[in-house]
């Protein structure tokens, strides 16, 4: 889908995520779709660094990039010399890719440069499963229409879980181990012992993965 896209400028568009239509999608609309997912503190672009998920995220938008920068270098094409013009606010090819002056060393740089090969060949990734063995792990399996590694899906419904529940006792807080069945139920009386958690409204969009739980629990 985003790696299909023909130009940077479709590439990196702004584009609706909860169309149908998947084609029409641009790795930002993905980018933005996991902060808007998760939330609280990586939400806001001034707070977004202050949660640790947001670097794992992140090396992994940066991998996805490079993989698509790499291709347009195959057909002969300079991601510098192509970045994109839009009417975005410090987004423009000559804009300062950081404009605050807190980093020294790279506060010179334009976004242009972002996009070429000297601060690429600053970072290295590392390879990710492949089919059809996905790096022998025993989380993933190899989805042959697709060609691709995803996630397995738990096979055992009611799997035993450890719980720890917290009592407040007089000489301070005890907290007890108990094994049980990980289902709806348990769920569902977590939820009542400790309230509903503020996640927000529920993230509607159309590249949800539809094997992850949609039963209407609270918490989620």
């Amino acid at each position: 889908m985003a790696l299909k896209k023909p130009t940077l400028f479709e590439f990196t568009e702004s584009s609706p995520c909860a169309k149908e239509d998947r084609t029409q999608y641009s790795w930002e609309c993905f980018h933005k779709g996991i902060h808007d997912w998760i939330s609280g503190t990586i939400g806001p672009s001034n707070t977004t660094t202050f949660d640790p998920i947001f670097f794992p995220i992140h090396a992994f938008i940066d991998k996805v990039f490079e993989i698509y920068r790499q291709k347009l270098i195959s057909k002969g094409i300079d991601p510098a010399e192509t970045y994109p013009t839009k009417s975005i606010k410090n987004h423009g090819p000559d804009h300062k890719m950081i404009w605050v002056p807190i980093f020294p060393d790279v506060e010179h740089l334009t976004n242009r440069q972002g996009y070429g090969h000297e601060l690429a060949a600053l970072t290295k990734y590392s390879f990710g499963p492949v089919c059809p063995h996905c790096m022998n792990s025993d989380d993933l399996y190899c989805d042959v229409s697709r060609q691709l590694c995803v996630s397995k899906e738990r096979k055992e419904k009611d799997k035993s879980v450890i719980t720890t529940i917290a009592t407040m006792t007089p000489t301070g807080i005890v907290f007890t181990d108990t094994l049980e069945p990980d289902n709806h139920t348990r769920v569902t009386r977590l939820i009542e012992r400790t309230g509903k958690f503020p996640f927000g409204k529920k993230f509607n969009v159309g590249s949800r993965d539809s094997r992850t739980r949609n039963d209407g629990t609270s918490v989620i």
